[in-house]
């Protein structure tokens, strides 16, 4: 990828780069976490490492991390557990790149978005997922771009998605654990569990 972002460079500065390394499990996501990881993590510092080095000898340039909800709270499930592990890594680097880069003029926003159509939506779907708040790309992709434009620090969507991941994601693990059995009704990949 360095490779590819030098020859860019050479012709003409890359202002914005947005990180969107993602792929869902096909049938276990605890035995396919590895593949998840060098995808969902590593394909996003390969993108970004390269074109960091370019904006900041600039002072310059913008880079939007994609996140999730999901990496929020921990999973709740063995199919969804290393995705949202990513996405949890992704936020974190990105939030902490935005504390660094900004003092060398670089913006950093990480994009956090709940479910937005896509293939891999389209295929959880299809596998008996029901998706809650299912967003459509053109309003997903202007609220992206509001945020970015803005260099806001976070773009999350849908509000009450975003509320819930939170408020999981900094419980107590043993109020968690206690409420575990009552998530399980509105996990939409606790279906993929039972059937693998």
């Amino acid at each position: 990828m360095k490779s590819i972002v030098d020859h860019i460079e050479s012709e003409r500065p890359i202002d914005l780069v947005i990180a969107n390394a993602g792929i869902a499990p096909k049938v276990c996501g605890v035995t396919e976490a590895r593949t998840i990881f060098e995808v969902n993590v590593m394909g996003v510092l390969n993108t970004v490492l390269p074109v960091i080095e370019y904006m900041r000898k600039r002072n310059r340039g913008h880079v939007a991390f994609m996140s999730s909800l999901g990496g929020y709270a921990p999973g709740t499930n063995r199919y969804m557990t290393p995705y949202v592990a990513t996405k949890t890594a992704i936020r974190a680097f990105g939030e902490g790149l935005r504390n660094c880069l900004g003092r060398e003029g670089v913006g950093v926003t990480v994009i956090c978005p709940g479910f937005t159509q896509s293939k891999m939506t389209d295929d959880l779907i299809a596998r008996g997922c029901r998706l809650y708040s299912l967003w459509n790309n053109d309003d997903a992709t202007s609220l992206m771009k509001e945020g970015i434009d803005a260099n806001e620090p976070e773009v999350s969507f849908p509000a009450h998605l975003s509320i819930v991941t939170r408020i999981m994601g900094n419980m107590p693990p043993w109020q968690r654990e206690l409420a575990l059995p009552l998530l399980r009704f509105g996990d939409p990949f606790y279906i993929l569990d039972k059937q693998n």
